[in-house]
């Protein structure tokens, strides 16, 4: 369930600096949510950190995320993560 967490948490803190963290995945049939994190491209571990225990703080909320709805947010983040790469590979 890292790439969940740790994709969720790229998203808040796209969502406050503006940036990501160079996340890449790839598929992997023995990975719970079907894929695993094979770039982590920040150069603030420090930032990684504290976003992922943001997403995970807010998903253990009273608004947080249940289990049964993991794939959708799952999809979503993917999503969301892989139209800000094409948008980055596709600026000059």
């Amino acid at each position: 369930m890292l790439p969940l967490f740790v994709l969720t948490g790229e998203a808040l803190w796209r969502e406050v600096k503006g940036e990501g963290f160079g996340l890449t995945t790839a598929p992997d049939e023995g990975a719970l949510l079907g894929c695993r994190l094979t770039t982590i491209g920040t150069s603030s571990f420090t930032g990684l950190m504290l976003a992922t225990m943001e997403a995970l703080a807010q998903a253990a909320g009273p608004n947080g995320i249940i289990v049964e709805e993991l794939d959708r947010v799952w999809r979503e983040s993917t999503k969301r993560h892989e139209a800000d790469r094409q948008g980055a590979e596709a600026q000059p």
